[in-house]
């Protein structure tokens, strides 16, 4: 790729950066948005410019921290209710909205794949201001989720892994089919004839015929000596 906006995830181990995922696109999940709201780039405008042939403007005017955080269902249900409160009059929100409305049926993985109520996103000098901001932004969001009855979506959802918060999803599974793979196999022998089954038989007994070589006619009666009795079988003559 030789001009254009990348999106890239990595992930932080013990044994390092990981990479997560990494295409040729602007970042979904308002990502654009906050990094405008921590550096002052607007990555969208970045993009049409550069779609244009123009040059973008990439000057940073802020250097703050930015964090996105989604608000999730504790499981399937009917929206009764949703209401984000007064958290984007707390200092350090920079956005906060709903995404549901009454009467939606959001449903937890692996049935929907983003079952999201409401929307926070808070700025500060680093990570650990963004998470005070959440701290007092999060109990201004309210929300009645009510369990849905009958229906084959209504089944109970998957419970959350052990430690993990619950306004936090697991990462929805796609179970796909076992794929079956070719059995390479050898093609069937035909069946051997003649003097090709006789050899294929004494490999198999692992005695190989050697083929039999007569020497020259000049020197078949060279080895044996005058009198000796090979000479006669050898030329066929009587000995003198």
């Amino acid at each position: 790729m030789e001009a254009g906006v990348t999106h890239a995830e990595v992930r932080l181990t013990s044994r390092g950066p990981r990479l997560v995922e990494l295409n040729g696109r602007l970042g979904g999940d308002l990502i654009p948005y906050a990094g405008q709201l921590a550096t002052g780039v607007d990555l969208v405008r970045a993009a049409a410019a550069v779609a244009l042939r123009e040059r973008p403007d990439l000057t940073p005017t802020r250097a703050l921290t930015t964090e996105v955080r989604f608000l999730y269902p504790p499981h399937d249900g009917r929206v009764a209710a949703v209401s984000v409160g007064r958290a984007a009059e707390l200092p350090g929100v920079a956005h906060a909205a709903t995404l549901v409305a009454p009467g939606d049926t959001p449903l937890l993985p692996p049935r929907h794949a983003i079952p999201r109520l409401a929307v926070l996103i808070a700025e500060a000098a680093d990570e650990a201001g963004c998470a005070e901001v959440l701290a007092r932004a999060l109990p201004e969001v309210t929300s009645e989720v009510v369990p849905l009855t009958g229906g084959p979506a209504d089944e109970p959802a998957r419970p959350l892994p052990p430690g993990r918060p619950a306004d936090r999803h697991p990462r929805p599974v796609l179970l796909l089919p076992r794929p079956r793979l070719p059995v390479h196999r050898d093609p069937p022998r035909r069946p051997a004839r003649g003097r090709h089954r006789r050899r294929r038989a004494l490999l198999r007994r692992g005695r190989r015929r050697q083929p039999r070589r007569r020497p020259p006619a000049d020197r078949r009666c060279a080895a044996a000596a005058p009198g000796h009795p090979s000479s006669a079988r050898c030329c066929g003559s009587s000995a003198t």
